[in-house]
């Protein structure tokens, strides 16, 4: 992209405001923001009442799923719903759909109809970290192998994305998205 997409504008609003702010109208009491120490944002850019959490820089080299530890073990709730920032489509009905399909000890994740999972568009249990940690020593760094691995010991269950719901996962990666 160029440059840092949390700070790229959507209707007037940094994408990083948006999600904060759909986050909080579906719900979440607690929002935690995944920073790499080596490309930190301004201070003004962060919305207000976000707790910053730094990536530990061990987690941060194992990808999304080594931020996805660092921010699991940060968390005070039982669900940590995860977003990425480039996905300025999504909606707080999105979240509040995905939030409905909770349970008590069990997330959930959009499955495309293509098989392939959402994880970054998704809401885990605190005690998927214990899963995510073993994962990360093993050397695979795959979030499509965590939920598939969380499916079979059931912190996590599926829920098949509508078609008319796929473009609220169109992310944007270059400048002409």
């Amino acid at each position: 992209m160029g440059r840092d997409k949390a700070l790229l504008q959507v209707d007037g609003e940094s994408l990083l405001a948006r999600q904060v702010r759909l986050l909080r109208a579906a719900g979440a009491t607690e929002v935690l923001l995944s920073q790499s120490p080596d490309r930190p944002r301004p201070k003004s850019a962060l919305p207000p009442d976000v707790r910053l959490i730094w990536d530990d820089p061990t987690a941060n080299a194992a990808g999304p799923l080594g931020v996805l530890a660092t921010v699991i073990a940060a968390a005070t709730s039982d669900w940590v719903a995860v977003s990425a920032v480039d996905l300025p489509a999504l909606t707080v009905e999105w979240w509040r759909s995905l939030l409905r399909r909770t349970s008590p000890g069990v997330g959930v994740v959009g499955q495309r109809p293509d098989g392939d999972f959402e994880p970054l568009a998704a809401v885990y249990p605190r005690i998927a970290l214990g899963a995510i940690r073993q994962q990360l020593a093993s050397g695979n760094r795959a979030l499509q192998h965590l939920i598939t691995a969380g499916i079979a010991a059931g912190w996590i269950q599926v829920w098949p994305i509508p078609t008319d719901q796929l473009p609220l996962l169109r992310n944007w990666n270059c400048p002409t998205d």
